[in-house]
């Protein structure tokens, strides 16, 4: 029997990791998986406007069982009366894509005729160990996370009757299919999908039809002839050009001229996720771009840069209006990532970590 062999072979009990994963001491995730969820929840109550006490209950109870269940199934696993149990049929297991990966490592080892030390060095170097792989398994759980809270949401509202897929910044083609497709609550998007994600970083949301608006505006809110959207209200919107002669002198970047576009997905987000500040940030979005106060990049989002502008009228003492813009230049041009309200501290703080820098003219 070869090493790959031997290893496709090996049966490993992932059970104690999964009692670790559900836990509520070190090292278990129910609790933060549940609190992103609940969040999740507790932003679509206020998207769809018809939050009770009895609702945001419900909904914070079952996050709490959906991340039970999510800490189970990462490992392969899931509860049964009270008990772990395999669980063949889990989604998205972190358990298969790493044993996946780890006999790719054997089977070249194998071919090359490696050493045990070549062997072993390898895999501390293999991607199913790396950092990278860390960080986008943290953000695909936390964007599933998310999700489910939204939806466990507009199944408790009672109000929500559709849902429509909505696309995020830079998303794969596969996911740009799916734009602007709407479905009932309950039906399955046409790639069999309950909701994003539908893939590891994917960035798609989903945008709620409640009842009402379903009567007097049944799909005829402003979209092109391929079902998405196109302008108005939650649509695509050009916000101007990107300031590229200002960023490239003061982030020694050499960024090329382009407009800055959000699409329909990333406005339902400024309107849903950033509701208190929207009006002031889209009055004040095009200055803010024409003539930056600050500009600097953030350490966790290199490819995007963010510009920063003093405003006034914005809630909770913020000062200042900040737009997040990707510097990968397409077809459509810029897409624009995020706009919302900072607060002063909020600003010193990014200033003092040079997260942030007086804009420089030339």
């Amino acid at each position: 029997m070869t090493a790959s062999e031997a290893l496709a072979a090996v049966t490993l009990d992932w059970s104690p990791l999964a009692v670790s994963l559900a836990g509520s001491g070190d090292g278990g995730i129910v609790a933060p998986l549940a609190a992103i969820a609940q969040d999740g929840g507790s932003e679509a109550i206020a998207q769809i406007s018809v939050g009770t006490e009895d609702l945001f209950s419900v909904v914070n109870a079952q996050a709490v069982e959906w991340a039970q269940d999510r800490a189970a199934e990462m490992v392969g696993m899931k509860w049964v009366d009270g008990e772990l149990i395999p669980n063949p049929n889990a989604y998205w297991q972190i358990t298969e894509s790493t044993r996946s990966m780890v006999s790719d490592v054997v089977e070249l080892a194998e071919a090359e005729g490696w050493s045990v030390k070549q062997l072993a060095d390898a895999l501390i170097e293999d991607a199913a160990f790396s950092p990278e792989r860390a960080m986008m398994i943290a953000r695909t759980e936390t964007a599933l996370a998310d999700m489910a809270g939204s939806m466990i949401a507009y199944r408790a509202s009672g109000v929500v009757v559709r849902k429509k897929w909505l696309v995020g910044i830079e998303c794969c083609p596969a996911c740009e299919e799916l734009d602007g497709e709407t479905v009932g609550l309950d039906d399955e998007f046409s790639d069999g999908s309950d909701a994003p994600p539908k893939h590891p970083n994917c960035r798609c949301s989903i945008r709620p039809i409640v009842a009402e608006a379903e009567k007097i505006h049944k799909h005829n809110d402003n979209h092109d002839q391929n079902g998405r959207f196109a302008s108005g209200k939650g649509g695509a919107f050009t916000a101007g050009a990107l300031p590229v002669d200002m960023i490239n002198a003061t982030l020694g970047m050499s960024l090329a001229a382009g407009d800055v576009r959000f699409s329909a997905g990333i406005h339902q987000k400024l309107m849903g996720k950033h509701a208190a500040d929207y009006k002031v940030v889209m009055a004040n979005i095009k200055s803010c771009l024409r003539d930056p106060d600050l500009i600097g990049v953030h350490p966790e989002h290199p490819g995007k840069v963010s510009l920063v502008k003093y405003v006034t009228g914005l809630p909770h003492g913020k000062s200042a209006v900040v737009v997040a813009v990707s510097t990968k230049l397409t077809g459509k041009g810029y897409g624009g990532a995020s706009a919302y309200g900072l607060r002063s501290s909020q600003i010193k703080d990014r200033t003092e970590k040079g997260h942030l820098k007086k804009a420089k003219t030339r």
